[in-house]
């Protein structure tokens, strides 16, 4: 039996997702600016349903319940029209 695994967030998440986003927001040098729950579920959603282009969303799950998220994209840097893989945020519960 499995007991943890990773596969693509789906909108029924979201609402996990942004408390998540928020844990990670309050313990990241990010803080120090206002946490937009409105945003970041706008934002979640928007790469799930595939309206944010060359994005993705993964959740973490422990036993069917999701306890952690990573968001990537996928994009050109300035100085080159070479594209790269980056993470934009990722986060996994302690007690996890």
């Amino acid at each position: 039996m499995i007991e943890k695994y990773v596969r693509l967030a789906k909108p029924e998440d979201v609402p996990l997702i942004v408390d998540l986003m928020r844990e990670f927001h309050r313990d990241s040098p990010y803080r120090i600016v206002t946490f937009e729950k409105g945003k970041s579920k706008d934002f979640i959603l928007g790469v799930i349903k595939g309206n944010i282009r060359n994005h993705i969303c993964l959740v973490a799950l422990r036993e069917e319940r999701v306890v952690g998220f990573i968001v990537g994209a996928i994009g050109d840097t300035p100085f080159s029209s070479d594209k790269i893989a980056s993470e934009l945020g990722w986060f996994i519960r302690k007690e996890a």
